[in-house]
C-alpha cells in the first residue's frame, strides 16, 4: 500500500513539473547556449573526454563531469534543442523527486514530503536554471550531492546492520558531485545539520 501511494505520488509530481515546464521544449538556443554548446568544439568528440579532468573546462571552470554530460548529450541530439530541453526537465523532475524520498526518511511525513516536493517542483525561483539549456547541467551537481545525501540518510538508520555500502555510494555520489559543480561542497554543512538535528532528535522519528 505504502510503494502504491509512493508511486502515485511520483507520478502527480512528474504530471505536474511537466505541465509547468512543457513550454520550454520549443525554445532556441540562448545566452551562453552559444559558448558552451552550439560553438564549443570539445565537446563533439568523445575523444575529447579525458582532456576534460586535466584541464579547464570551456569558461575556465573546473567542472570536467559536467563537460562530459555536455559531449554525451551532443553525440545523441546534436543540435537537436528538444534534446537539451529534455535533459532539463528530467533533471529538475530527479531532484524533486529525491527531495521527496529524502524529506519522507527525515521525517516519516508522506503528506507534508509531498508538499515540499511540490513546491520545490513548480517555484519559479528555478526557472532561470531549468529553461536555460547550458545552466541545465549544473544541475548534475545538485542530482549527485542529493543522492549522495539520500544514501548518507541511509546508512546512518542502518550504520550498524550490513547496510555499510550505502555509505560507500554515498562517497562516490559526493565525489560525482563535486566533479560536476562546486555547489556540491554544501553537503558538508548539510551533513553537519543533519547529524546534529539526528543525535539531539530535532527532526521527526526515531
Amino acid at each position: 500500500m505504502k510503494v502504491n501511494k509512493n508511486l502515485a505520488i511520483v507520478i502527480l509530481l512528474f504530471i505536474i513539473t511537466l505541465v509547468s515546464y512543457i513550454n520550454i521544449f520549443p525554445n532556441d538556443f540562448a545566452w551562453d547556449d552559444a559558448f558552451f554548446i552550439v560553438d564549443n568544439i570539445h565537446i563533439k568528440s568523445l575523444e575529447e573526454i579525458p582532456g576534460f579532468f586535466t584541464e579547464p573546462s570551456t569558461g575556465n571552470l573546473y567542472r570536467p563531469l559536467r563537460s562530459v554530460f555536455y559531449a554525451i548529450t551532443y553525440q545523441i541530439w546534436q543540435l537537436n534543442v528538444f534534446g537539451y530541453h529534455l535533459n532539463a526537465f528530467f533533471l529538475h523532475f530527479s531532484i524533486s523527486i529525491l527531495l521527496f524520498f529524502i524529506t519522507l526518511k527525515i521525517t516519516y511525513k508522506t503528506a507534508f514530503s509531498f508538499v515540499a516536493a511540490l513546491f520545490f517542483a513548480v517555484n519559479p525561483i528555478h526557472t532561470a536554471r531549468i529553461t536555460n539549456m547550458t545552466a541545465a547541467f549544473d544541475v548534475y551537481g545538485i542530482l549527485f550531492l542529493l543522492l549522495s545525501f539520500l544514501f548518507y540518510i541511509l546508512f546512518s538508520k542502518n550504520g550498524n546492520g550490513n547496510k555499510k555500502y550505502y555509505y560507500w555510494l554515498s562517497i562516490v555520489f559526493y565525489l560525482l558531485a563535486l566533479f560536476s559543480s562546486e555547489e556540491a561542497i554544501t553537503l558538508i554543512l548539510l551533513l553537519f545539520l543533519y547529524d546534529f538535528s539526528f543525535n539531539h532528535k530535532i527532526i521527526f522519528g526515531d
